[in-house]
């Protein structure tokens, strides 16, 4: 069973709609809930844990690039609700269930514009100097480290967490945010299918990770390139307490 999750009813309908069609006897349910949404967030989670017992794959795959800086109904930038924030809550408030399934997987779909930044957190809302692009390539840096702290924070569990990188894909959110790019790079871009197959793949074999806990095309990959430095732990710490504090989950990481 496959529980699909978006914030406008009409397109899960029609998404759930299309999958029945496509492949036989498959078990897809809708779900509506804006990730950018803390309270949506709770609400959803609280209603989905009164509904499935377990849960064996959580994929965090909601994503945007807007031109313009924009704030949710908590008064947070949307890229860092929607790429951070949120899933940070989904996966807090959701943690007995995938306990519950004695092996389960979380990841989070990144990007490969992450290895244009390291982590920055002296501006975490992007209030100053707003640019849609750079602000993209720092979220989808913090899921990665946000994965890699997960991922030390469960150690032991049978709870496993990776963030992934799916490729240059040729979807609908390429399109709108970045044109240009698509023009030029479309005969380089990957079907929808080539950018999803390492996060499934990751949910349904659950192979060994090491710290870092970044995959492309099914191999772990480093998470900085050779003459960059990796992650301050003061800043990561900082990273993660000012994020707990934020969605008003645990502190308790490694």
């Amino acid at each position: 069973t496959v529980h699909l999750l978006g914030r406008d009813p009409e397109k899960v309908r029609r998404c759930v709609a299309g999958i029945a069609e496509d492949v036989r006897g498959a078990d897809v349910v809708g779900e509506v809930c804006d990730v950018s949404d803390l309270e949506a967030v709770a609400a959803w989670t609280d209603d989905f844990s009164s509904r499935v017992p377990a849960l064996d794959g959580l994929v965090h795959n909601a994503g945007l690039m807007p031109k313009d800086r924009s704030e949710t109904r908590q008064g947070h930038e949307v890229q860092l609700a929607t790429h951070i924030l949120g899933p940070q809550l989904m996966t807090e408030r959701v943690l007995p269930l995938l306990r519950a399934a004695r092996g389960a997987s979380v990841v989070f779909v990144s990007s490969g514009g992450m290895y244009s930044t390291p982590l920055v957190i002296d501006d975490l809302e992007s209030r100053r100097d707003y640019n849609g692009v750079r602000s993209y390539a720092r979220t989808k840096r913090m899921q990665v480290v946000l994965a890699d702290a997960w991922a030390r924070r469960l150690a032991g569990s049978d709870v496993r967490v990776e963030s992934m990188h799916p490729g240059w894909v040729d979807t609908p959110g390429v399109a709108e945010y970045l044109p240009r790019f698509r023009i030029i790079t479309r005969p380089l871009l990957r079907a929808v299918a080539d950018g999803a197959d390492t996060a499934v793949w990751l949910v349904a074999t659950r192979p060994p990770s090491q710290p870092g806990h970044f995959w492309h095309d099914r191999a772990q990959r480093p998470t900085t390139f050779g003459w960059q430095r990796h992650e301050n732990q003061a800043t990561v710490r900082r990273f993660l307490t000012e994020i707990s504090a934020m969605t008003q989950t645990s502190a308790a990481w490694v």
